[in-house]
């Protein structure tokens, strides 16, 4: 209570000391004619506080936890507005002052490797062959969607790619061309396909309706690898798809305009 009445207190002194400095509002026109009339106008607006997520190896995979209080920042506008009756002159910006600066949230996310049975992302061990380069660059695996759930927290938890909304049995393809290195069942994924890229990168599809790819074949980019689903977790039938770096998940935003 103490800091909202101080920050009322500061705006309020903010706003004084900056229609002190332009003056007092006035009117004029000539005989006859409807005057002109400034008037200064203050607005107050919410200054959005921005999400840092900082990778821990005090949590595990899929798991993640708020580091820090945030809050939003606060900033004074004040605006001369100049009317002639009812219509608009003129407005122009006088000044702007950040009454309350932001703070950002902190959001530690899990990267700490399970045991190796109670982890559902192992599944890349069970190929050993040769893997295929691929382009460096990445291409939707849906060509009519609806994005339904964007990459971080989601639920109390931590979403770890995109969830992309689209009719039972449309096709996925292949983000870049590359080596399958998983693709059958694995829990809460549903039909899973994994493709290794040859540098760095592996690429997820999953709650796959039907794999149309099979262990250790070359794709190339826009090969189809699968139909849409709902297998495994998951409430309609979506494509999941995750972009992940040595195998640490990246927002798929980060290289795709979706």
């Amino acid at each position: 209570m103490r800091k909202e009445l101080l920050t009322v207190l500061t705006v309020t002194l903010v706003i004084a000391v900056t229609l002190s400095f332009y003056g007092i509002p006035a009117s004029f026109g000539q005989d006859g004619e409807t005057p002109v009339t400034e008037k200064y106008v203050r607005s107050l607006e919410k200054v959005k506080c921005e999400v840092e997520y900082q990778e821990t190896e005090d949590l595990y995979w899929g798991s993640s936890k708020m580091e820090s209080y945030s809050r939003d920042g606060l900033k004074a506008t004040v605006t001369l507005v100049a009317t002639n009756g009812e219509t608009l002159v003129e407005a122009s910006v006088k000044g702007t002052v950040m009454v309350m600066e932001p703070l950002p949230r902190v959001v530690l996310v899990g990267v700490k490797n399970k045991p190796l049975e109670q982890r559902e992302d192992h599944c890349y061990i069970n190929y050993q062959g040769p893997v295929k380069e691929g382009t460096g660059t990445f291409e939707l695996p849906l060509s009519d969607y609806k994005l339904a759930s964007r990459f971080g927290e989601r639920n109390g938890g931590f979403h770890y790619g995109v969830d992309l909304l689209a009719p039972l049995n449309r096709k996925v393809t292949a983000s870049d061309s590359g080596t399958v290195i998983y693709a059958a069942h694995r829990n809460s994924f549903g039909l899973l396909v994994i493709i290794d890229h040859g540098n760095g990168f592996n690429t997820y599809y999953s709650h796959l309706h039907s794999l149309e790819v099979s262990l250790g074949q070359d794709v190339v980019q826009g090969e189809e690898v699968g139909k849409v689903g709902r297998t495994g977790n998951a409430t309609a039938t979506h494509l999941h798809f995750e972009i992940r770096k040595d195998k640490v998940p990246v927002n798929v935003e980060a290289f795709l305009a979706l």
